[in-house]
């Protein structure tokens, strides 16, 4: 009979700790909701993005901060399916924006060997600048929560964009629209 009453009490316990987070999870979707991709991180648009700092394939050291040209920031992992399906996509802004002044950052999150991350970026035929994030901190400075994840840095340094997932279909037009401003 105690084996059975001590049961009972973990079901009850479970069944109320179960319902207090269905009803906060319905109630963070709501917030959600309203407040669109900056629920996934502490940063916002119109903050100063975290200053970082990596290197190419090439050796080049490339920073984020002010004084940058406008930058579309991506952050992504070589086991992150919808990272490389939005390489397309990030290549064709790439392309077509580059000219008009928009520097693109790829950066890898989970490889250290700067060899590999170029031969994944010519597997992938991408043109756009890669690096790799040797201090192991860029995912906690920009807050990331899932991969990929992209910020459209403004040359002041702060953010004009947050996308948390692959891009959208409109990402495109979104970062053509604030070349233009």
């Amino acid at each position: 009979m105690p084996i059975c009453r001590s049961f009972l009490t973990f079901l009850l316990l479970a069944m109320c700790i179960v319902g207090c987070t269905q009803r906060d999870a319905s109630e963070h979707a709501d917030h959600h909701a309203e407040a669109k991709d900056e629920a996934f991180t502490g940063l916002q648009v119109g903050t100063m993005a975290p200053r970082y700092t990596g290197k190419t394939p090439a050796g080049e050291t490339v920073s984020i901060g002010s004084d940058q040209p406008p930058t579309l920031l991506n952050l992504w992992a070589t086991w992150c399916a919808p990272c490389l399906e939005e390489f397309p996509d990030i290549e064709q802004i790439h392309q077509e924006l580059g000219p008009k002044g928009l520097r693109i950052l790829a950066v890898n999150v989970d490889e250290l060997d700067l060899n590999a991350v170029q031969a994944f970026a010519d597997d992938l035929n991408v043109t756009f600048p890669l690096a790799i994030d040797e201090a192991g901190d860029i995912q906690n400075r920009y807050q990331v929560v899932g991969l990929p994840m992209s910020f459209l840095i403004h040359p002041d340094g702060t953010l004009a964009q947050i996308w948390t997932g692959r891009l959208p279909e409109t990402a495109i037009d979104d970062v053509a629209a604030f070349l233009d401003t």
